[in-house]
């Protein structure tokens, strides 16, 4: 019950953030300019190769995609005879997005800006979708696997949020509210899960190592840094020119990538049973 509180505190820390971003992004004239100065530094990056690519990478949770994967875990879930977290899972995949675009629905249009996809995008419905697959695709992992299917997750989160940015189809804050609104539904999830679990489960979690949780993610932010520092060693004077005009920019995706893998791993950490 203890840790369930914990993980009811982590859902309301997520909609207090969530509110303080969004008031910020659109209702301020200097967090509209925040968000327009990071995405130009996306923007930058816009090339018909890395167009249909980006193109290709955000229709993975399409509506058709998302369902696709939804179905998916769900179904993990239920031939691990997991029938409880079967139908948890299912019920965050759902409520999330109907979140999401409830609030599009709801919250007044903010400022209009000059850069961008507009006002009323907030948050990020694509960012959601990835999110919340990501996280829920951890929840029904085999305990030995949640360390990589969170950094797979957390790393395919990262690609999917570059191309909505790269794109335009969002601000950098529409993309932390989808992060936000993930995380919430899925902390509820877990606390859920946590509070009627058996004594025997509650035993299994404690014996978890967090070192073995984190490694794994750890090591593929690692890896993931190696690759694009081997990509900017191609053309580096370009790549230094291009991160001294748009700093912004460069702290911004490397602030969104932590931040996918950093949930990601914090999901596997919450759900530690067997």
């Amino acid at each position: 019950m203890h840790r369930s509180l914990r993980l009811l505190a982590v859902a309301a820390l997520c909609v207090v953030a969530g509110l303080v971003v969004w008031a910020i992004a659109t209702r301020t004239s200097w967090g509209l300019s925040l968000d327009e100065r990071t995405l130009v530094g996306f923007a930058g990056l816009e090339r018909p190769g890395v167009e249909r690519g980006a193109e290709a990478v955000a229709g993975l949770v399409d509506p058709a995609g998302f369902a696709f994967l939804a179905l998916g875990i769900v179904g993990v879930a239920l031939a691990r005879r997991r029938t409880r977290l079967a139908a948890v899972v299912g019920v965050v995949l759902i409520a999330a997005n109907v979140t999401t675009q409830a609030l599009k629905q709801l919250l007044p249009i903010g400022l209009e800006g000059d850069v961008g996809p507009g006002a009323g995008t907030w948050p990020s419905g694509h960012t959601t979708a990835i999110m919340v697959v990501a996280l829920c695709a951890v929840l029904v992992s085999a305990p030995r696997w949640r360390p990589v299917v969170a950094a797979a997750g957390g790393l395919l989160a990262t690609a999917v949020v570059y191309s909505l940015l790269i794109l335009e189809r969002h601000y950098p804050s529409d993309i932390v509210g989808g992060y936000l609104v993930a995380a919430f539904w899925t902390a509820l999830g877990v606390a859920a899960l946590n509070a009627t679990r058996s004594p025997a489960a509650h035993a299994r979690a404690a014996a978890v190592r967090l070192r073995e949780i984190i490694g794994v993610p750890a090591l593929a932010a690692l890896l993931a840094a190696a690759v694009a520092g081997a990509v900017a060693l191609t053309r580096p004077d370009a790549a230094l020119a291009y991160a001294d005009e748009h700093t912004l920019g460069v702290a911004a995706a490397l602030a969104l990538a932590a931040a996918a893998l950093a949930v990601a791993t914090a999901t596997a950490a919450m759900i530690r049973e067997s």
